[in-house]
């Protein structure tokens, strides 16, 4: 099985929030539509009068990652 997430890294002013929006996407496509949509709404609702930046990507996950750390679903 194969899994996507959604990891994102904000930057504003001198602190910095790492985030996702804590779903899983079944396919990169779902997971980079959902992406860009997420980043243009926080883009929308950034304060105008804090410097901002956002980094994102969609990370694929397979069975492999997560035998690597031990856990189980």
């Amino acid at each position: 099985m194969t899994v996507y997430v959604i990891a994102m890294v904000m930057w504003m002013d001198q602190s910095y929030k790492v985030a996702s929006n804590q779903m899983i996407y079944t396919s990169e496509s779902l997971c980079e539509a959902a992406r860009v949509m997420l980043v243009e709404r926080l883009k929308r609702s950034a304060p105008s009068n804090v410097d901002t930046a956002i980094m994102s990507k969609c990370i694929k996950l397979t069975e492999e990652d997560l035998m690597l750390t031990g856990d189980k679903v």
